[in-house]
């Protein structure tokens, strides 16, 4: 029989994201994951073989297997500093080592049947940009590659939260300035200026939003939609916006105000008020959290959580010994905090204008488009750009087109503090109607109350790493999401066949 005549092999292809100043290895649980469920579920439907799932990286050997097998690609051609350079420029590059990637498969007899995506906290938006960026293709990449399982985790989807306290006031106004183009998209301060002024002068995250838009269009046509939140001490990406919601009801649980209730993935099932029973005014999590823990059998009742007690110093600065020694750090912070942020300032000065020189070759290369189809594609509407790509120019510029109004806020499930609550704009607001009226929609919240920044605890960033074996919280996490990604993509190939 000739290659010709050999059958090919359907692949479901997963692609991880990761976030800003971010590597591949930050996701490394996510991939050993997808790839234990995967061969558990390929073992118990009976098959017999070898391993049937294969891990795209520079040094992993070729796994030939029955179909269908499991392609898991985690971006790295952006990481570091050069995820500073933009959404939508790292959105491009991700694209390119997708269509790499696809090639090899084609080359070796597979076929992507199966497409999903998940990017982790800045990763998020860049998945948001790249499906968008894929659709616009004539025909769409999803008319061969069918949408399975799109996901995010701990991502900004309302860019920076503005809250009422003089310290985060400070923090906004130096970090707007900060990460280069990427910070301007985040901060809501960028405008796409190659595009004529009228209707179009919007921040990218308002574009991503846009319920005509190409990338909502494009979102919708994924079965499985799931945001993954941290729920509380998410330093980096607070719950409001991981979670794209107006109001954060776990913000009195230091205060022992809350009461919340997980299952055996550290996931949030129900929180409802500590002082009232529970029968009274119990808070199913839909808005919050999606209800989205697993319904299947075996799986234990959720659970109450005593009150813990978080860290009151980042893990940074306790030195990987036992007694005394371990604290042996902390006499220096004085002396060393002036050289850390002296070096800190050098360096992101320095990036800064690498990043810019960047992005000034890849908007005149000649081939490039930075924002691709405001509209859907099959629309003519002079007032949202009718589909029309962007061109090539950026201008490092900022207009600052962000609104600052407060607005009226949801009414709080705990007491609230002044400045508790976020000081949401009016194009944040109309962010969280665009994209909770997508109906697959599901909202997951993780819950590390033990821990300082849980930020890298909800991927187990580092739990290979003994100092920080605490985010091994986070596995169970991971495993619900990658059963979620399996089951969607082998249902894709289910249909195919």
């Amino acid at each position: 029989m000739s290659d010709n005549d050999q059958p090919r092999t359907p692949v479901h292809l997963v692609v991880l994201l990761h976030g800003l100043y971010g590597a591949p290895a930050n996701l490394w649980c996510l991939e050993a994951e997808a790839a234990a469920l995967h061969e558990e579920l390929r073992k118990g439907s009976g098959e017999s073989g070898e391993s049937d799932v294969e891990r795209s990286t520079d040094d992993a050997d070729d796994v030939s297997a029955p179909a269908p097998q499991l392609a898991v690609l985690v971006a790295k051609s952006y990481v570091g500093q050069r995820t500073w350079d933009g959404i939508d420029v790292n959105a491009h590059r991700a694209a390119d080592e997708i269509d790499e990637e696809i090639a090899r498969l084609d080359a070796e007899g597979k076929d992507v049947v199966a497409f999903s995506v998940t990017g982790y906290s800045l990763g998020g938006l860049i998945a948001r940009a790249l499906i968008g960026h894929l659709h616009t293709r004539t025909p769409s990449f999803f008319a061969t590659h069918r949408p399975a399982a799109f996901s995010t985790i701990a991502t900004p989807h309302l860019g920076v939260l503005r809250y009422g306290s003089w310290k985060n006031t400070a923090v906004h106004a130096i970090g707007q300035h900060l990460f280069s183009r990427t910070g301007r998209q985040l901060y809501l301060l960028d405008t796409d200026k190659a595009l004529p002024k009228k209707g179009n002068n919007r921040p990218l995250l308002t574009v991503l939003s846009d319920p005509e838009g190409i990338y909502l269009t494009a979102l919708r046509l994924f079965p499985s939609v799931t945001i993954l939140a941290n729920g509380v001490n998410d330093l980096t990406v607070p719950y409001p916006t991981a979670a794209i919601v107006d109001h954060d009801p776990y913000i009195e649980h230091e205060a022992g105000a809350v009461c919340v209730e997980v299952d055996e993935h550290n996931i949030v099932t129900r929180h409802y008020l500590h002082e009232t029973e529970v029968d009274e005014v119990e808070a199913v999590v839909e808005a919050s959290s999606g209800d989205s823990s697993p319904k299947q059998p075996g799986v234990s009742p959720a659970r109450a959580l005593p009150k813990a007690v978080r860290p009151w110093l980042p893990p940074v600065f306790f030195l990987p010994w036992r007694g005394p020694l371990r604290y042996a750090l902390f006499p220096l912070i004085p002396f060393l905090l002036p050289l850390v942020l002296t070096f800190v300032a050098v360096t992101f000065t320095l990036h800064s204008f690498q990043s810019a020189e960047r992005i000034r070759l890849h908007s005149s290369s000649g081939t490039r488009r930075l924002l691709h189809g405001l509209t859907h594609p099959t629309e003519d509407n002079d007032d949202e750009g009718n589909g029309k790509d962007a061109n090539e120019a950026v201008d490092d510029d900022n207009d600052d087109s962000s609104s600052t109004g407060n607005g009226a806020e949801t009414p709080a499930l705990a007491p609230q503090s002044p400045g508790t609550q976020p000081l949401l704009s009016t194009e944040q607001r109309a962010m969280i109607r665009n994209l909770s009226a997508v109906p697959q929609l599901e909202r997951v919240v993780a819950w590390f109350p033990a821990v300082f920044n849980s930020h890298a605890t909800i991927v187990a960033r580092n739990a290979n790493v003994p100092r920080f074996a605490f985010q091994t919280q986070g596995i169970p996490v991971v495993r619900e999401w990658a059963r979620r990604v399996v089951v969607a993509g082998n249902g894709v190939i289910g249909k195919e066949d």
